[in-house]
């Protein structure tokens, strides 16, 4: 609120007259005894009150009538925060929206190109700003420039500007539109021109350039449209080791965005050098916002040669986002795991169940002669402990130790280097093991890959001996996550004999722990590599564990571990860094996948002797070459990596530009304005901001006031008996 004359608002003095005369003209009257009048005191009495009120009533409203008319002489005018609406925005940030669910495609049109048109419009005609500046969500946009006066040069930006299939943030581009404006440019205005995805907008809501931007006017301008047909591909994993004839989980989560039910064909298809597979699944989901509208759909695949594999999950049928129907992987597969199992000694005519060697190999491969056709990615090998040699050690993948007696300091070092490369290794104690050797070969004086000290066994072996029950298993941990539904399987194993291992909190970590306390497995990692020390045999000499359904899954999994053969998957989020594996490499090619033509090429030259080189340059969704030259720009070796747009972008769901200014006002912003229509919104603004006048509405309450204090004077004047002066 503010005064054409603010000066004339000295006249507000003027509504204390009316008090100062009322008190300065009191008069308290004579008392004089009127013996014949004493019967009308009751009634005086009872009328004074009435006449008290009357009189204060009339003193407020002539005070009141000389206040209004002091400020309808000063001309009050409601403006708005800082002036005068202008016709013209005098500064403007222009925040365009780039997240891939721009991309969606209605009746030929998507709502990004809707989007540049409307910012056109903005940039341009009687009503564009006078400064202006670009913004956009990608995660990995510029620092925008500061405002400009060359508009054409901005919308020249917005026509290069192009869709992000990674990480957006509109919170960010909102903080630096803030940062662009105030203070230099107090009146100025913030347009949001996207489409109100609740993914997009929702963390805007907790940012804090909100605070920041409550003198500016804020302008989200709608850009989709009311309804979507839309079921994206939201989330996908790859569940398992890249090994040959490893069983690999391909899991995909499906979202669906649309206002009613649909059923969606979903394809799977995989390619090798030497293996083709596709399949195909029916899934149903609900409407957007029910029960049922996400679903997961699993593949389970097979590779049987190592290799590199390329494939995809991808959605059959139409919709409105076609960017969100296909999910690409890239896959390079390892060799199967070469797997040794060294035992030591035990007699020829012990049955399978007490010879810890066999249980071993029986549970690592489990297959007969008959069924040796059947994939497995183990290859088993079993060598007596007197067999065992560094040489042996280094060629496999993961070894498996079971009650050897004694290391030397040579094969010590060799078990202890092969850990560090990659390896996995596992122990069993027994019976034949020499506990000082171990502590001397294993402990801190030696190799260090004992997590503790061992000491003398414990417990007894027979019929009537007692045993130690099972207390605890981590069953968050690779080598037992989701093998059973109820937790008492797990605990199943009974032991009982088996060799104290003291080891401090820092030392190791207890996988399996007996209820006295003492570990029975633990593990241990050194550099690249595990080691797992199972404190009893791997027979049923003194546990029952090798014959629980626990034990071939442990073992299989603790093989898996190894990290000694090359494979693995090679598949991102559009914006993620992809690292190149290229040793010995003069420079790396890279091809990026292009639309139509051939792929453009980047070569990123290696500086020293590092073995990776990190790609950045992946904001194109799609398969990726790569080729390590030499010096000659001969081919050394050649890979590829996929690129996919950021899953959880494919939910579609919106506020509607009332729900948003909710959302907004409720933070306690005042100036922010939804819709569809740019000039709509400009218009709703300059109406809300224009000055009104309120000397007329002053006026004419002053008038009022009068009449009202006239029509009590004169009630009252008409009630009182005639007096003489």
């Amino acid at each position: 609120m503010t005064f054409a004359t603010p000066i004339l608002l000295i006249g507000l003095l003027a509504a204390g007259i009316p008090f100062l005369l009322h008190f300065v003209s009191r008069v308290r009257a004579k008392e004089q005894p009127f013996p014949s009048l004493r019967f009308l005191r009751q009634s005086l009495v009872k009328t004074a009150r009435r006449r008290r009120l009357e009189n204060w009533l009339l003193l407020l409203l002539r005070s009141l009538a000389l206040a209004a008319l002091a400020m309808a002489v000063a001309e009050p005018i409601r403006r708005w925060a800082h002036g005068e609406a202008p016709q013209r925005d005098p500064a403007a940030a222009v925040i365009l929206d780039t997240s891939y669910s721009m991309s969606v495609r209605r009746d030929g049109e998507t709502r990004f190109s809707r989007a540049k048109i409307r910012v056109g419009d903005l940039l341009s005609g009687a009503g564009k700003p006078a400064l202006a500046t670009l913004l956009v969500t990608s995660a990995d946009a510029p620092v925008p420039p500061a405002l400009r006066t060359q508009l054409d040069t901005i919308r020249k930006d917005v026509t290069a500007a192009e869709i992000a299939f990674g990480s957006t943030s509109l919170p960010a581009a909102f903080a630096r539109a803030v940062d662009r404006l105030t203070p230099a440019n107090p009146n100025g205005s913030i347009y949001v021109l996207g489409d109100l995805q609740r993914r997009s907008v929702e963390p805007l809501l907790q940012s804090s350039a909100l605070a920041r931007a409550e003198d500016l006017r804020l302008f989200f301008v709608q850009c989709a449209e009311p309804e979507v047909h839309n079921v994206g591909i939201a989330d996908a994993e790859i569940l398992g080791r890249c090994i040959a004839d490893g069983p690999l989980t391909f899991r995909v989560t499906l979202i669906n965005s649309s206002t009613s039910a649909r059923t969606v064909e979903l394809a799977f298809r995989a390619e090798s050098a030497k293996q083709s597979t596709a399949r195909k699944i029916t899934q149903t989901l609900s409407a957007a916002g029910r029960d049922g509208a996400a679903a997961t759909v699993e593949f389970t695949e097979r590779f049987s040669e190592p290799g590199e594999v390329k494939g995809d999950v991808r959605i059959l049928s139409a919709d409105d986002l076609p960017v969100d129907n296909v999910w690409r992987f890239c896959l390079s597969v390892a060799p199967r795991i070469r797997a040794l199992v060294v035992q030591g000694p035990s007699r020829s005519d012990e049955a399978i169940a007490y010879d810890p060697g066999a249980m071993l190999a029986l549970a690592l491969d489990w297959r007969t002669d008959e069924q040796a056709s059947r994939p497995w990615p183990l290859r088993v090998q079993r060598i007596r402990a007197n067999e065992v040699d560094p040489e042996i050690v280094s060629s496999a993948d993961a070894v498996f130790f079971c009650d050897v007696p004694s290391f030397s300091p040579t094969m010590a070092e060799a078990i202890a280097r092969f850990v560090r490369e990659g390896g996995m290794a596992m122990f069993f104690l027994g019976p034949d093991v020499q506990v000082e050797n171990y502590n001397a070969r294993f402990g801190p004086s030696g190799v260090n890959l004992l997590p503790g000290t061992l000491g003398a066994s414990r417990g007894q072996v027979g019929p009537a001996a007692a045993v130690f029950e099972t207390k605890q298993v981590d069953t968050d941990h690779p080598l037992f996550a989701g093998l059973f539904d109820r937790p008492g399987e797990y605990l199943a194993a009974q032991t009982q004999r088996y060799v104290k291992l003291s080891a401090g909190p820092d030392e190791g970590k207890a996988l399996m722990t007996l209820g006295n306390g003492d570990p029975l497995l633990l593990e241990r990692w050194v550099e690249n590599g595990p080691v797992f020390w199972c404190t009893t045999t791997a027979s049923r000499r003194w546990t029952d564990l090798p014959s629980q359904p626990l034990f071939l899954p442990m073992v299989v999994r603790a093989a898996l571990l190894s990290d000694r053969r090359p494979g693995g998957i090679s598949t991102y989020t559009a914006g993620q860094t992809a690292p190149i594996h290229a040793r010995g490499a003069a420079k790396v090619r890279v091809m990026l996948p292009t639309e139509g033509s051939a792929p453009s090429t980047r070569d990123l030259p290696r500086s020293g002797d590092e073995e990776t080189v990190r790609f950045a340059e992946t904001q194109r969704v799609g398969w990726y070459r790569w080729e390590a030259l030499d010096s000659s720009d001969q081919v050394q070796a050649s890979g590829a990596f996929a690129v996919n747009p950021l899953g959880p972008e494919c939910d579609l769901s919106a506020y509607t530009p009332e729900a948003w200014t909710g959302a907004l006002r409720a933070r306690g912003l005042r100036n922010v304005y939804a819709g569809t229509d740019v000039t709509e919104l400009r218009a709703r603004a300059r109406r809300s901001a224009r000055g009104r006048n309120w000397w007329d509405v002053l006026t004419a309450a002053t008038m009022f006031l009068l009449l009202v204090e006239m029509f009590l004077a004169h009630r009252r004047r008409e009630g009182e008996p005639w007096r003489r002066s």
